[in-house]
């Protein structure tokens, strides 16, 4: 198990470095000549680094002591997963990438669970998926299956070997060295979720997706909430609404659809761009 000191270390060097970082995003909105905003950058990029790298190794140790705890609370899984695509999206569209969204119909408003823990293992998931696509989408479902809650992150990009899939969750592996020079990262954040997922009771892999790229999935365990009947709180929809919607993607196309059909919106069109 780690020392105290150990902590007590990483917890103090995080201040400097989110100083630096601060400081540096500060400096990178004053007037630079092209060369000064290049060392900026670079500075930036090793400095995000080095806090990945202190806020990995303080998840991974605490997990690996024994020195966290999972709370059992009411969480709503489609705001969990909504807020934590929220706090992805700008990053995504900078990139031009697309995150959609789906929640299955079936998955309950409220369980018992640790929402910080899921919304991490989510942000996880998907801040890879976005760092590693460099074009076309990310798509996050969440369905019942076998009495589980299913997570399922699609993304378009570079992909997984299929040797190397199997080694993915452990502890600062990566499947290809190099990409820890083009993107940062520890090789901590799939062993820290896959750390997290077995002690709520679950499971996570990988598969390729068809169209290129990854699937990264998880199951959790759950136990609904029986939920009043609460009529008067319920959406009023004219019954002679129509919608009609124009995008030129048909997950996302597909994802509205049923985010409509969920609120009681039956009549809608589509078309493609």
């Amino acid at each position: 198990a780690a020392s105290p000191f150990f902590f007590f270390f990483f917890h103090e060097l995080r201040t400097p470095i989110q100083t630096i970082i601060g400081t540096l995003e500060l400096m990178g909105d004053t007037k630079l000549d092209p060369e000064q905003t290049e060392y900026v950058r670079q500075v930036k990029f090793s400095a995000d680094i080095l806090l990945a790298l202190v806020n990995d190794l303080l998840d991974f140790s605490k997990i690996q002591s024994g020195q966290f705890k999972l709370e059992s609370i009411p969480v709503n899984p489609a705001v969990v997963v909504e807020e934590t695509v929220d706090l992805i999206s700008i990053e995504a569209h900078n990139r031009g990438l697309e995150i959609i969204t789906n929640i299955g119909r079936e998955v309950p408003n409220t369980i018992m669970s640790d929402p910080t823990r899921i919304q991490q293992i989510l942000l996880n998931l998907i801040k890879n998926a976005v760092k590693f696509t460099p074009q076309g989408y990310i798509y996050v479902s969440v369905t019942i299956s076998n009495n589980n809650l299913l997570f399922k992150i699609h993304d378009t990009g570079i992909g997984v070997p299929k040797e190397a899939q199997e080694k993915l969750f452990k502890a600062y592996y990566q499947a290809d060295a190099s990409t820890t020079r083009k993107y940062g990262g520890t090789g901590l954040g799939l062993a820290i979720c896959k750390s997290l997922i077995t002690a709520m009771n679950g499971q996570i892999g990988i598969t390729s997706n068809p169209e290129g790229g990854s699937i990264f999935y998880f199951q959790l365990p759950y136990n609904p909430i029986p939920q009043e009947d609460k009529k008067s709180n319920e959406l009023v929809i004219p019954a002679k609404t129509k919608i009609l919607i124009v995008d030129d993607s048909i997950i996302a196309t597909n994802s509205l659809v049923k985010k409509l059909h969920r609120i009681g919106i039956k009549n809608i069109s589509t078309a493609s761009t």
